[in-house]
């Protein structure tokens, strides 16, 4: 998804896909200001980020939002978006705007998050486990795992028992 301003910060264009996305057609989204049609949040403080033109003309390079960017869409709908934005310059190196690029990573921020909460069970699981668990890498014998069962049974501590051979 692609949206050019001019250096006001000013909607000049945006395309189909940004269009989705934000609820904004292009004649309704031109002339406005880009934070009305791209409005962005932190997903984790629900705060806007500073204001994305103007840390673009000021770095004159490109920014990249923080991870964890969210789109409310004009019709209330959230979507976790990965963006960046960089300086539109003319043909002799003038800055005459900002172009935002985005994408819709929600599946995959969903994903992700599912996959860390399951990491985070594992690990409960086997940490609080009343049996003692050790778990080696086959190919080179090393201990890569001990629950804190299994340190209290035997009297060592994690790092004297973590990335040392043993005998299968």
């Amino acid at each position: 998804s692609v949206i050019v301003t001019a250096i006001q910060g000013h909607i000049t264009h945006l395309n189909p896909k940004a269009a989705r996305l934000t609820g904004w057609r292009l004649a309704e989204a031109v002339d406005r200001p880009l934070s009305q049609v791209l409005h962005v949040l932190s997903a984790e403080t629900r705060k806007p980020p500073p204001n994305l033109v103007r840390r673009v003309l000021k770095s004159s390079g490109i920014i990249r939002l923080a991870n964890h960017t969210l789109l409310i869409s004009r019709s209330g709908q959230e979507y976790q978006i990965a963006d960046s934005a960089a300086p539109v310059r003319d043909a002799g190196g003038e800055i005459r705007g900002v172009v935002v690029i985005f994408r819709d990573v929600t599946e995959q921020y969903a994903r992700d998050q599912a996959l860390k909460e399951s990491e985070e069970r594992f690990r409960t699981l086997f940490e609080n486990a009343g049996d003692g668990i050790l778990v080696a890498e086959i190919k080179t014998r090393k201990l890569i795992m001990v629950n804190q069962t299994a340190l209290r049974k035997l009297g060592f501590t994690r790092e004297e028992l973590i990335d040392n051979p043993i005998d299968l």
